[in-house]
């Protein structure tokens, strides 16, 4: 063979292998791992305990310590643990806080559970969003166990109790000594933004109450909220540097359809990593797909998008697709956090919606996902809704808490078919969709505020100011540049929506009223300032879009808007529950009746509700005796006395919300034995 044709041929197989090099790069990603656990020390003195069972180590720099089990901080120190890079919990000085538990599922990656307690201190939690319906995020103290599920919430506790104030979306709270349930039926509580609420050492809960500019203006609250952002910016950007790396645009460019060749080849020879790997490159592709959009090529995105569906649906009726199904929905997952700011107005918006569509279609099959999904949605509307209130953008933000309202009421719906379940799943649905109706309202609050005040921008953290203003203004009058502004040169009024919220409500309670008209050419605004309430009958008093009850029934509530010449009218049946009473009290003796002088009884008080549920009292009743010569009793113990004999009657009074129960045991004091 001569030269020439020697290089020719080796020219060949160099352009052969740089070809097949180049094929297989197409196609070659690493699946996703995200650090179990990240421990950053931001100041001061810090110190861990692993699961080794070994002593305290100091903790000088950030580290990965995927067995973490304890982190403290002493008098000058701070602290931040990181969770899967979804949750972030921080430590102000003097803190003690243990892992109990931390796990990701090989399985299904989307599917994680972390537990804490905080044993002493305060900690501050962020959480981007729980997937799936088995994950969980909770953290307890002494006191208390506080659950979430994409929240940022603040923890405090000592020696006295603990309080807890809600910064963003809800956190399910109930008392920790299940022998004690104070909550007297309501547990556990949905605690909503801009909320606070107290649980002190005793079991006593203080009423829940709106965070105060003190609490708002507090360093660690300030810091926190900033912090909050700065973690999830940090989160998505990480993820879009991932993506971008993987070759993203490639899976859609020109050369999209050799990209898919060389994935087919990868999956092949994947083995066991063959659905890890699918997930990536599924979310490389919907990130591609987001980018087009955002390019300005929404229309070729959505066409896109429909290929991209219709082959995730084809490949699930397949034993492979089966197996990579909680990959490719981790991957969506993913890819929706990258669009959660994504306003309506935006080009990507119509890929958002389309990939909720498609979260939701992977798992159509399993009963509670799908509803769960459906109520991530409606977070997700609740989320735009408080974005657009802070872009001042009010029509807007009241269509989309609209959608959440229609999105709530149908899986309340769905919910109430399939019975008052008992098992886990079950009790996560109805404890989500519980949380997400009391967030709804305190949107529909800061709305409310923003209307009334629509030259100012509600800040996340001038929340409580707009809560605050919204609660105390009477909502029936409107400012009239408003009212100008919303009737001037729009499209006609065809119907309009009257909700109330909560319904059924408790009697003692407050609804809310909110009014949503729909326009000829299709758009929706909040006409709940300009709308005239009135009530059928004369249970109750409306003032303004609120409305009180004291007695249980139902009753029917009526809206009228007037515009442009046309009258609208709309109304609601609003149940109302009989409140949760006191019913009685009981004095339990811990030893016998009769006894002999100079000998002390240990006694404990009960209080009954009309629920069936009981408290102990024993700490907060008045005790009387009807011979003190006899015996007395004080402190939850009866003395019977050296110099008495004979019967003697014993009373506890009880007070609570102007009820006063009381209840009597008789003695019998008998000479000492000899």
């Amino acid at each position: 063979m001569s030269k020439k044709s020697l290089f020719i041929y080796s020219l060949l197989i160099a352009l052969v292998l740089a070809g097949g090099y180049w094929f297989w790069s197409l196609g070659s990603v690493k699946a996703a791992s995200e650090p179990a656990i990240e421990v950053r020390v931001e100041s001061g003195g810090v110190q861990i305990k692993t699961t080794d069972g070994g002593d305290w180590q100091t903790l000088e720099t950030s580290a990965e310590i995927p067995d973490l089990r304890g982190i403290r901080t002493d008098d000058s120190g701070r602290a931040s643990v990181r969770f899967f890079r979804l949750g972030e919990t921080r430590l102000q000085e003097n803190s003690d806080l243990q892992i109990l538990n931390a796990m990701q599922s090989e399985d299904d990656p989307s599917i994680i559970s972390v537990r804490l307690k905080l044993a002493s201190g305060r900690a501050w939690s962020r959480i981007l969003r729980l997937f799936d319906l088995d994950s969980s995020f909770i953290v307890e103290t002494n006191d208390v166990i506080a659950t979430v599920r994409g929240t940022a919430f603040d923890i405090k506790t000592g020696e006295t109790g603990t309080q807890m104030q809600v910064a963003e979306a809800v956190v399910d709270i109930e008392p920790k000594d299940n022998n004690n349930p104070s909550l007297a039926g309501r547990s556990p509580l949905p605690v909503p933004e801009g909320y606070k609420i107290i649980r002190e050492r005793n079991g006593t809960w203080l009423p829940m109450a709106l965070l105060d500019t003190k609490d708002t203006a507090e360093e660690w609250f300030l810091n926190n909220v900033k912090a909050d952002e700065a973690f999830e910016q940090e989160v998505i950007k990480n993820l879009e540097a991932r993506l971008e790396k993987s070759g993203a645009t490639g899976s859609v460019s020109p050369l999209g359809g050799l990209t898919m060749l060389s994935e087919r080849l990868h999956l092949a020879v994947a083995g066991k990593k063959s659905a890890a790997l699918q997930g990536v490159y599924f979310e490389r592709r919907l990130f591609a797909l987001k980018t087009m959009a955002e390019q300005g090529k929404s229309g070729l995105a959505l066409q896109s998008f429909s290929k991209l569906e219709q082959s995730i649906k084809n490949e699930m009726k397949t034993e492979r697709g089966k197996k990579a199904l909680p990959f490719l929905r981790l991957g969506g997952m993913k890819v929706s956090l990258l669009l959660s700011d994504i306003d309506p107005d935006s080009i990507s918006y119509r890929i958002k919606q389309r990939l909720e569509d498609l979260n939701q279609s992977m798992i159509e099959e399993n009963t509670d996902a799908l509803l769960y999904a459906r109520l991530l949605s409606v977070d997700t509307r609740l989320n735009e809704a408080a974005n657009l209130i802070v872009k001042n953008d009010l029509e807007a933000a009241s269509f989309a808490l609209e959608a959440a309202t229609q999105g709530l009421q149908n899986n309340e719906r769905d919910l109430e078919k399939q019975g008052d379940g008992k098992d886990v799943h079950s009790s996560i649905l109805h404890s989500k969709l519980a949380s997400l109706k009391t967030r709804a309202q305190a949107v529909a609050l800061r709305l409310e505020a923003a209307v009334q005040n629509p030259s100012e921008q509600v800040e996340s953290t001038e929340l409580i100011d707009a809560l605050t203003t919204a609660e105390s203004s009477s909502t029936s009058v409107l400012i009239e540049s408003v009212t100008s502004t919303l009737i001037e040169d729009v499209s006609p009024l065809i119907s309009i929506k009257l909700t109330a919220l909560p319904n059924p409500m408790v009697a003692g309670q407050v609804v809310i009223l909110r009014v949503i008209g729909h326009r000829a050419d299709g758009s929706a605004v909040d006409l709940t300032p300009r709308t005239h309430f009135s009530l059928k009958g004369n249970a109750g008093s409306l003032e303004g879009a609120t409305y009180h009850s004291a007695v249980a029934g139902s009753v029917t509530l009526e809206a009228t808007v007037s515009e442009q010449g046309l009258v609208k009218t709309d109304s609601v049946i609003l149940e109302i529950k009989e409140a949760v009473k006191l019913v009685g009290i009981e004095i339990m003796p811990q030893g016998r009746t009769t006894v002999e002088a100079g000998s002390q009884v240990p006694l404990t008080v009960t209080a009954r509700y009309s629920n069936n549920q009981s408290k102990i009292i024993t700490d907060k009743v008045t005790w009387s005796t009807s011979d003190k010569n006899i015996g007395s009793a004080a402190n939850g113990v009866f003395t019977a006395w050296i110099v008495g004999q004979g019967e003697v009657i014993v009373t506890a009074a009880y007070t609570e919300e102007g009820a006063t129960k009381t209840a009597s045991i008789a003695f019998i004091v008998t000479g000492q034995s000899r």
